[in-house]
């Protein structure tokens, strides 16, 4: 074994994910300065086919200061740091570059709809990373299918963002009308509620 951090984890694949789940809670995980990503703007066409970006490989994590879009830029490649697959959400690492330290990241899972891979997830970690697999023979318990289920619906969200970002500023602006019009039917009417529906 390699020196580094253990982390136990899940062996997980469904139709939609294939990969690894921690079985430490998000707290846990943070204390020990280690969290779960997705992997922004995959760059490399077909990234998450690589064999380099297979769930449980290990990861480069390149800050680029330079970057024109964001110098807290933070690229994602495969361990030669041969290949960028993309970068850390810019959402996730607006604070990090302040923390000092190195990063480490290992592919955690990948995300599929159909034949098409939509998405790598990597683990941050501030030293290398080896995943202690839990005896397979046994079924995952719940958390391990409702922590997919989430990162599957944050997928969705970030889909959903882009392409309402990438839209038609009118064509924004009704569905932001839509949304509200929709979040606001059925609320009743109730003390000190007055204007809402019933």
């Amino acid at each position: 074994m390699r020196p580094g951090m253990g982390l136990d984890a899940w062996s997980y694949a469904d139709d939609e994910w294939r990969g690894y789940v921690l079985v430490d809670s998000v707290t846990d995980l943070l204390v020990r300065h280690v969290f779960v990503t997705w992997v922004a703007g995959l760059h490399f066409p077909n990234a998450a086919e690589h064999p380099d970006f297979a769930p449980g490989r290990d990861l480069v994590l390149r800050p680029e200061p330079d970057n024109p879009f964001d110098p807290n830029a933070i690229g994602v490649w495969n361990a030669d740091a041969t290949i960028q697959a993309g970068h850390l959400p810019a959402v996730i690492v607006r604070d990090l570059s302040r923390l000092p330290g190195e990063r480490h990241g290992l592919v955690v899972g990948e995300m599929f709809e159909g034949p098409e891979h939509l998405g790598l997830w990597v683990i941050v970690a501030r030293e290398p990373i080896t995943l202690n697999l839990i005896d397979e023979q046994r079924a995952p318990p719940h958390h391990v299918k409702a922590w997919v289920r989430q990162a599957k619906e944050v997928r969705q969200r970030s889909a959903a963002w882009q392409e309402l970002k990438s839209g038609d500023p009118l064509e924004q602006m009704r569905r932001m009308a839509e949304g509200l019009k929709d979040s606001h039917q059925g609320i009743a009417e109730g003390p000190g509620r007055v204007g809402m529906k019933q």
